[in-house]
């Protein structure tokens, strides 16, 4: 579907899928050009667009499908990059050059990290304590922020970087001689706080507040206070890659070695326990069923 059998082949592809059954397809081909396809749920193409440079995609608030390029960098170190957001028919509602390329974005919030680049012996690379702008649907910024020079936005591939639905963004720092801290902007760009979370915790969003995750034990917090409102202590033997999931439907998702825990994100009420050893790899749960690929094949397994 993504390619003909004679023509160029695809390198890597990113997904972003909707709550009516569409899915959107970014595709890097062999041939050097870029594609954006909109699939139905039965498969069948929508449409196809080809973008004029690589890019990341992420599905918005309002249904709306970002598409951020990826950049390119002059001679100073500035990047400068292009965001645009398309409606389910394809068609481009806006666009805007911006200066930086795009950390994260969800919801109506879009995270632009705009320092310029420095440079060594290994090429451009990227200052660990960004300024960030932050821009909404209509690609307007609406507000800045310049973390101090020795905190580290980056992270370590986890999750570390939210926006709550009232548009709170949140962001994990780990700072020099202090250690991880989670700092929160209200939806105007105020900075709220800046609080110290454990280093070794995992960190998720629970959409109105979050989480923190370390040797079985789950916390829950919200905006108004640092003292966490509910707890849960999960049984099993650690992962050998652990993480904390949304889900498609709102939930909370936690692997372990042989099982995974599915959570109401408002109380850490477990829905469900259920066995991982035949499942292959769970990703994700909606509406008391488990989706899992195992030997290639997405599977859907309801829960009891």
């Amino acid at each position: 579907m993504l390619h003909e059998s004679d023509g160029p082949y695809t390198l890597t592809t990113q997904m972003a899928y909707t709550n009516y059954g569409t899915v959107y397809i970014y595709a890097d081909y062999s041939d050097g050009t870029h594609k954006l396809h909109s699939v139905n749920s039965s498969g069948k193409a929508n449409w196809i667009k080809t973008l004029p440079d690589a890019s990341a995609i992420t599905l918005l608030k309002d249904g709306s499908l970002l598409v951020a390029s990826r950049g390119t960098v002059n001679n100073q170190g500035i990047i400068r990059s292009t965001l645009s957001r398309y409606d389910a028919n394809g068609k481009l509602l806006n666009e805007q050059k911006v200066q930086g390329s795009v950390l994260y974005a969800e919801g109506n919030r879009i995270i632009v990290a705009s320092s310029k680049l420095t440079k060594n012996e290994n090429g451009w690379q990227a200052v660990p304590n960004p300024r960030i702008d932050v821009y909404g649907l209509s690609l307007k910024k609406l507000y800045h922020y310049q973390f101090p020079a020795n905190a580290n936005v980056y992270g370590d591939g986890s999750d570390s970087m939210f926006v709550l639905k009232n548009g709170t963004v949140l962001i994990r720092t780990n700072i020099d001689q202090v250690g991880n801290k989670l700092f929160a902007f209200d939806a105007k760009g105020n900075l709220l706080w800046g609080r110290k979370i454990p280093g070794g915790a995992i960190t998720q969003s629970t959409g109105t507040g979050y989480t923190t995750y370390e040797n079985g034990n789950l916390k829950l917090y919200n905006v108004s206070s640092s003292k966490s409102v509910a707890s849960a202590s999960l049984e099993g033997d650690a992962a050998d890659y652990t993480w904390v999931k949304r889900t498609s439907d709102g939930n909370l998702m936690v692997n372990m070695d042989d099982r995974t825990y599915i959570l109401y994100p408002s109380n850490l009420a477990v829905v469900h326990v259920f066995d991982t050893n035949k499942l292959g790899s769970p990703i994700d749960y909606n509406a008391h069923a488990v989706y899992s690929v195992n030997e290639n094949t997405l599977t859907r397994y309801p829960l009891k």
